[in-house]
């Protein structure tokens, strides 16, 4: 049985959600209470103050004190997927122009911002998850400007983190669905109950291999 650690972004549940609906999430942010994926075995949370060398640096503690023994570790990441303008070298450019040096970047709404440009800061994670699930929305996402389908690259960062810490990443180009729980005892939790819609869902592997997850497992178990 694999130890499955959660990272939440406080950010979500979206705050354009139908007003009441999620009430409970700002007392969460403002108070920093935890957030409990309730698949998880760990979750921390983060918010948009925080860099990706925190966050890392809280997850390899986390691993280190919370696995037993050999025990596989599976990763989930719950949070908002975006798009973002990105400016760069060619062979960082998520997406680039006729120039090579411009376009629009598909990146995660996790701390300050999880995207090919600040991907680097996650590499002493490497070889330690059996799989990663990407549990945040895609391209079809109605939130995601429709201009902005063709060049959001979100494939292209799945393949990246894939080959960055040689391990498998999930994710899905759809909208993903959570169910959220304001006072449940001793936490509030969420539950991610999968990715809406029909659209398959992708496992990318190091090395540019990908195949589909079985339709019937939304959650990329």
């Amino acid at each position: 049985m694999a130890f499955c650690l959660g990272v939440v972004d406080v950010r979500l549940p979206s705050p354009h959600s139908k007003q009441g609906r999620f009430d409970a999430v700002a007392a969460w942010r403002a108070q920093r209470r935890r957030i409990w994926l309730t698949r998880c075995r760990i979750t921390l949370t983060t918010d948009a103050a925080e860099g990706q060398p925190g966050i890392v640096a809280r997850v390899q503690n986390a691993v280190a004190a919370h696995r037993r023994g050999a025990e596989a570790v599976e990763l989930d990441i719950v949070c908002h997927g975006r798009a973002f303008g990105y400016s760069g070298p060619h062979d960082a450019a998520p997406v680039s122009d006729p120039h090579g040096i411009s376009g629009f970047g598909y990146a995660l709404q996790l701390g300050t911002g999880l995207g090919i440009p600040t991907m680097h800061h996650w590499a002493p994670l490497q070889n330690v998850f059996r799989r990663v699930r990407l549990y945040a929305c895609g391209e079809r996402n109605p939130a995601l400007d429709r201009a902005y389908l063709n060049s959001i690259a979100r494939e292209q960062f799945c393949r990246r983190f894939a080959d960055l810490l040689s391990t498998e990443v999930v994710s899905c180009a759809e909208t993903c669905v959570f169910s959220v729980w304001p006072d449940p005892t001793p936490d509030p939790s969420i539950a991610v109950d999968g990715w809406d819609g029909s659209a398959p869902v992708t496992v990318f592997l190091p090395g540019g291999r990908s195949r589909a997850l079985p339709p019937g497992d939304r959650l990329g178990r």
